[in-house]
């Protein structure tokens, strides 16, 4: 079946807006987007003054090329050097990007060493809780990944891909909620 990673999805872009309006909320922090897709969301909060982003999906060669690629065509280097990102801002440079093949509910470490091992302070999902399977190891995944810090985040966006399935999307907070 397909991965669905070549799209841009509404959700994804409901989270560029939600992160524009936001800037201040990401600047300096660590990020990492699990089942980026395309990567906008990712980019953007580079691009907003996040510290370091690492961009997930699942490990196919291709889906990850494809963020790769949409990563470069703004002329942005990808991996632990500094990149240059373009910015409203003058000298608002320097951020790092990493693409990183993540299945949820899998070993975390080499993630958690991406962000020298303290976790993330803000994980973005967007448009994948439709995947009502993967509802666990998503979750578990981000347990993992959170920073231990009363200011760490998670943010999801979303749309109901199939509406008369709803309470199983929104089963995802249910989940979560029963495992704080």
């Amino acid at each position: 079946h397909s991965l669905w990673g070549h799209l841009l999805w509404n959700s994804a872009k409901c989270m560029v807006e939600y992160l524009v309006e936001h800037a201040e909320d990401i600047r300096g922090k660590q990020i990492v987007e699990l089942g980026a897709g395309i990567g906008l969301p990712s980019v953007v909060a580079s691009m907003k003054g996040a510290k370091r982003v690492v961009i997930t999906d699942y490990p196919d060669e291709d889906l990850l090329m494809t963020i790769k690629s949409n990563v470069e065509r703004l002329d942005l280097k990808v991996g632990c050097a500094p990149l240059i990102a373009i910015t409203h801002e003058p000298d608002k440079y320097g951020k790092n990007m990493e693409v990183v093949g993540h299945k949820w509910g899998s070993n975390t470490q080499q993630l958690r060493d991406l962000s020298c091992g303290r976790g993330f302070d803000l994980i973005i999902i967007s448009d994948a809780i439709f995947n009502h399977y993967a509802h666990n190891a998503l979750l578990r995944s981000c347990s993992e990944l959170l920073c231990d810090s009363p200011e760490s985040r998670i943010l999801v966006s979303f749309s109901h891909h199939r509406p008369r399935l709803y309470k199983e999307d929104l089963n995802f907070f249910e989940v979560h909620l029963l495992r704080s």
